[in-house]
Parts: C-alpha cells; sequence; structure tokens
C-alpha cells in the first residue's frame, strides 16, 4: 500500500495466498496491493451503494484508479477524482465523471460546486498529507472517509463532530499480522477481486514494466508520487 506502513504491514504469511488468476503474471502481479486495498476500502468500510457520492483523492494512482473502477462497477454515477491536468483524460477513461485539478483548484470548494452545495458521502485518502483535510471538509452531513496513508486527526478537520463525520483506516498488509480473522480476510477479498479481473469487469490500469536495473529512479518517482497507474519490474 503506498504510504505510511506500521510494522505489521512487513509481515508476510503464505496462508494468504490464492490461486493465480487467469490472467497474465504482468497484470496479476499488479493488482494485489493497490486492487485489494482499494475492494476494501470502498467496499469493507465504506458500504458504497449506487446512491452515494465518491471523492478519491490520487485518482490516477495505483489505488485511485483501481478505486474509480470498482465504484463505477457498484453504480455509482457522481466519482469525483483529484489528479492533475495532464491525468485528466486517464482519470475520466477509468470512470470518473468529474475531476479537479489539485495543483490549481479548491478542491473543497469544486466539489461543493459539483455537488450543489451538499459536499460527497463517501470520501477516500490515497494520497495523504493535506488530502485527508481536503477529502474529510469536501463530505457532506455524516459523511464518511477512508484514510489510507496515515492516522486520521477528526480533531484537525473543520466541523467533523457538529456534521457527525466518520472516519475509517485500512491498512491491508496488517491482515497477516492479525490471526485468523485477518488472513480470512485478505484471501476473501483476493479471489472476489480476482473474479472480476478475470471476467475483465475490472483491468489494470495504465501498467508500464521495467528492469531490475531500471528500479532505482522507478522507486524514487513511486516516493515522490510522481507515477501513473502501475509498474511492474520483471526479473
Amino acid at each position: 500500500m503506498e504510504g505510511w506502513r506500521s510494522r505489521a504491514d512487513t509481515l508476510q504469511d503464505a496462508r494468504t495466498l490464492i490461486q493465480h488468476p487467469a490472467i497474465s503474471a504482468e497484470l496479476a502481479a499488479a493488482t494485489p496491493c493497490a486492487g485489494w486495498t482499494a475492494w476494501r476500502a470502498l467496499h469493507d468500510k465504506l458500504r458504497i451503494t449506487p446512491q452515494d457520492t465518491l471523492l478519491i483523492a490520487g485518482g490516477a494512482g495505483g489505488v485511485g484508479g483501481f478505486a474509480i473502477q470498482i465504484a463505477k462497477l457498484a453504480g455509482l454515477q457522481c466519482i469525483i477524482a483529484t489528479c492533475s491536468a495532464q491525468n485528466a483524460r486517464y482519470v475520466k477513461s477509468l470512470g470518473a465523471a468529474h475531476t479537479i485539478d489539485y495543483t490549481s483548484s479548491d478542491v473543497t470548494a469544486m466539489v461543493r460546486e459539483i455537488t450543489n452545495g451538499v459536499g460527497v458521502t463517501r470520501g477516500l485518502d490515497c494520497v495523504g498529507g493535506a488530502n485527508a483535510k481536503l477529502v474529510a471538509e469536501s463530505l457532506g452531513y455524516e459523511g464518511e472517509m477512508v484514510e489510507l496513508v496515515t492516522v486520521v486527526e477528526p480533531k484537525q478537520y473543520s466541523n467533523a463532530f457538529a456534521n457527525g463525520l466518520s472516519f475509517h483506516q485500512l491498512s491491508l498488509g496488517s491482515g497477516h499480522g492479525n490471526g485468523d480473522a485477518g488472513r480470512a480476510r485478505l484471501t476473501e477479498t483476493g479471489k472476489v477481486f480476482s473474479e472480476k479481473l478475470e471476467r475483465g469487469e475490472i483491468r489494470v490500469p495504465q501498467i508500464r514494466t521495467i528492469t531490475l536495473e531500471e528500479a532505482a529512479p522507478e522507486l524514487d518517482d513511486i516516493l515522490q508520487q510522481r507515477t501513473v497507474g502501475k509498474i511492474v519490474m520483471c526479473i
């Protein structure tokens, strides 16, 4: 998962392995971390329905790209994603109804304009930093959000209590270190997600393969959050 990692995230457990989906090895390698995270965030935490409106911070990244598709597949019509202007067409091709250029726009004001002043019912922060506050302050009455990068800080978000907002955290890798329940949640998610991939209902967003020699600069770009889609290293 992009961003903050707890000690539990560093643990791996062979009991969470599942059967390789009927797709190429490169595509399969690009899906579990980002795809399963997006699935769990939207379905297990936010429990999205077709009536929801959704803001995704980081729509061009791996988790964000899968999240847009998952939300679209679930029937959501109002999917708003932040991204740079140069990635807007790509993000819309995944299913976003609206994109907001986070480099030049007031994100919360734009979300309010798109939702006729109401705000979104659900939010997902895939980026961290100031984005957590932007997503929280874009929520409408009793809205809910998932933070994927760090620990939520409701006291830092304006009117969180007055608006009855709810906050969730998700660390996909923590399933490895939390017994049978954690392992079961991981494998269940993996099986469902693999079925969607095999049917073509979810596709791997922009994917690029690299060699071991090319890994160092690519890892730096990932740390600087400059990547689009997924990168797979072939050895």
